[in-house]
């Protein structure tokens, strides 16, 4: 069963184990030297190119060849590096197959901490599509499994042009706004 949750969670790019959930400080428009951007506008941009570049280096992972990892362990930091890494080093050692694209269908910005860069996103994604099987051919994917996850995704400010974000957590989510 935790094989199962864990294929679910890495369909959308998480691993449950990465339950870090973040605060929720009241936004601001208070630009700071810490932060990196100007305005929320401009950190919810970079944030939301983050995120939409994690979904589709976790849709181009290719569980048989490691080396497709290195994009995913750019865009992830702290526990959720190591969280990852664990995980798709597991994947590989099982002979797990993924199958199909999750699809990003909603991001919009839940706080932002000018001072410190912290941005933490309420995204949806469709991953009705996605399938997870065992060298089998066996689905491990769990039959309860919604076809479209809410996720709060907590993302730190790196100080670089390129991410400007990597992605610290990553919690599922219940709540406005809702996914459909």
């Amino acid at each position: 069963m935790v094989r199962r949750s864990m294929a679910v969670a890495v369909t959308v790019g998480v691993a449950l184990m990465f339950t870090a959930c973040a605060s929720d400080p009241a936004p601001t428009d208070t630009p700071t030297a810490t932060a990196g951007f100007a305005t929320e506008e401009e950190a919810f941009a970079a944030a939301e190119e983050t995120y939409r570049e994690y979904v589709d280096a976790i849709n181009s992972a290719d569980f048989a060849d490691p080396a497709t990892f290195e994009p995913i362990y750019s865009l992830v930091s702290g526990g959720m590096l190591d969280a990852a890494k664990e995980t798709f080093s597991g994947y590989h050692a099982d002979g797990l197959t993924m199958s199909g694209e999750a699809s990003v269908t909603l991001v919009e910005i839940a706080s932002w901490d000018p001072e410190s860069g912290q941005i933490v996103l309420a995204t949806c994604s469709d991953v009705s599509d996605v399938d997870l099987t065992d060298p089998e051919g066996t689905s491990v994917v769990s039959p309860d499994r919604s076809d479209v996850q809410g996720l709060t995704v907590e993302l730190l400010p790196t100080g670089e042009a390129a991410p400007p974000f990597t992605i610290s957590s990553i919690a599922g989510r219940e709540g406005p706004p809702e996914c459909e």
